[in-house]
């Protein structure tokens, strides 16, 4: 399909517009995307049972090969969000909402699992830090404690790791720049070493490098108004 509409370029423009051709071409892409993303999966696989407990379900997957399904599935959405900011850049900055987990620009890291070692995979904001440069700015966000989430979902904080420590400053909403960290000591170490931090039901670890980041331990959400206020000083 996708080599069928870059081939019939011409033709599709003109009855069209560039505009609609180039979206066409990319929903032909984001299938080809998930469509290779799926075939990675082992038949038996079950989404279902794997939101519900992904340590169980990834045990029964080697390390290599879960890795790289993981890793194509990032690539693709580093790859659409370049698109798009390819197509948009020149209208102002582009923001992408979407997990933590996806966002950040370092390896994460799944717990090593029986017999087999930790799986490691480079997110989407790894592939995108390294085509953007520092012209992508992520802002990461944390919690300490909260309501209203499915019980059994949400594992306190780890007072070693990184939402509990965060917790552990009693501010309950607050924004920081790792921009600004110091060059060198306590402070510096902490942050560019990797710490344990919630990812759905199991620990993942993260290493904090050059993001802004925002930590909350509300038990509500923020009004409207707030989130906008809030985004604005960011």
């Amino acid at each position: 399909m996708v080599a069928l509409i870059r081939r019939e370029r011409i033709p599709l423009t003109a009855s069209t517009s560039r505009d609609e051709y180039e979206w066409a071409l990319r929903q032909a892409l984001n299938a080809a995307q998930g469509d290779a993303y799926l075939r990675t999966l082992s038949p038996e696989f079950d989404w279902d049972q794997f939101v519900k407990s992904p340590g169980k379900v990834a045990e029964s997957l080697s390390g290599k090969r879960w890795e790289h399904t993981y890793e194509m599935r990032e690539f693709a959405m580093a790859e659409n969000l370049l698109w798009v900011q390819q197509r948009e850049g020149s209208r102002g900055k582009v923001l992408l909402f979407a997990h933590d987990g996806h966002v950040q620009t370092g390896v994460q890291v799944f717990p090593a699992r029986p017999m087999q070692p930790a799986a490691r995979f480079r997110p989407a904001g790894d592939y995108l830090r390294s085509a953007l440069g520092h012209d992508l700015v992520v802002i990461g966000t944390y919690f300490g404690h909260g309501a209203g989430f499915p019980a059994g979902r949400i594992a306190p904080p780890n007072a070693a790791g990184m939402d509990g420590m965060l917790s552990s400053l009693s501010i309950p909403v607050f924004v920081m720049d790792l921009h600004d960290l110091p060059a060198g000591g306590d402070l510096y170490e902490w942050f560019h070493m990797p710490h344990e931090t919630r990812n759905r039901t199991p620990f993942t670890w993260i290493t904090v490098r050059s993001t802004t980041m925002t930590r909350s331990s509300l038990s509500r959400p923020l009004p409207q108004h707030r989130q906008f206020q809030s985004s604005k000083h960011r």
